[in-house]
């Protein structure tokens, strides 16, 4: 019983941790954006083509970020021998 009740606190962190992802990528989207001191021409998107955005690109930001850690540990550990 211990073991369900903490792997279901797990996926509930883990949905936070994806909402509050988005909501500062939503944020940080529409601050740059759709401000017309940044941009001289707004591009806005409705909440449906933000999320699409979102999912389309967070794989690939994700698997960038990992591979250039890999790149960095990789160099650290040739540099050690």
């Amino acid at each position: 019983m211990k073991i369900k009740g903490k792997l279901q606190n797990a996926s509930n962190i883990t949905t936070n941790n994806a909402d509050t992802s988005y909501s500062a990528f939503e944020n940080r989207f529409r601050k740059v954006m759709y401000d017309p001191s940044k941009r001289s021409v707004p591009l806005e998107l409705n909440d449906e083509q933000l999320k699409a955005l979102y999912k389309g690109i967070t794989p690939v930001i994700e698997t960038s970020i990992f591979a250039e850690m890999e790149h960095v540990m990789t160099q650290y550990e040739l540099a050690l021998m």
